[in-house]
Order: C-alpha cells, then structure tokens, then sequence
C-alpha cells in the first residue's frame, strides 16, 4: 500500500487486470487489455506513512463504541494474539 495510490491503482486496472510490476520508473503495466474502469470508483485505503497509518486507525479503533474491537485492542496492548508493539496515542 506504500508504492501507489488510489489514482495509480485504478489507472492500471483500467489498461489490463493483468499483475502490474514495480520498476524503477513506477508501476509498469504490461498485460494485455481489456481492464476495467471500475477500479477507480473504488478506495483502495492507499497510505505513504505507515505509522501514521496505523496510529490513526489505532486511534479511531480505541474510540469505536464496537465492544470486541476495544477488548482485542486490550488483548493486543497487553502483548496477547502475537501483538509485539502498542500505540500509546
């Protein structure tokens, strides 16, 4: 999620829906066509700060009124479930 953004995403869904693959110059599409132009109607949740990312959606998850979603959060801060890293936002 770190190497493209939504538009990115969506623009090579729309030459192929072949795999794409990253060179030097970015993401290179080398399928054949047809794709689909509904890949860029849809939020791919694409991020360039992977902390900041996780930061945030540990922050709403802690806010949420979703009950099991606070307790596996309390799970995971206490080092349950193979947590190994807490967010003290």
């Amino acid at each position: 999620m770190l190497t493209f953004t939504d538009p990115v995403l969506g623009d090579l869904l729309a030459q192929s829906l072949e795999p794409a693959v990253l060179g030097p110059a970015g993401w290179e599409d080398r399928g054949q066509g047809p794709g689909s132009f509904e890949g860029k109607f849809i939020q791919w949740l694409s991020f360039t700060d992977l902390a900041q990312s996780v930061t945030d959606d540990v922050t709403r998850l802690r806010h949420s009124r979703i009950g099991g979603v606070r307790r596996h959060l309390a799970h995971a801060h206490h080092g349950e479930n193979g947590a190994t890293a807490t967010c003290h936002r």
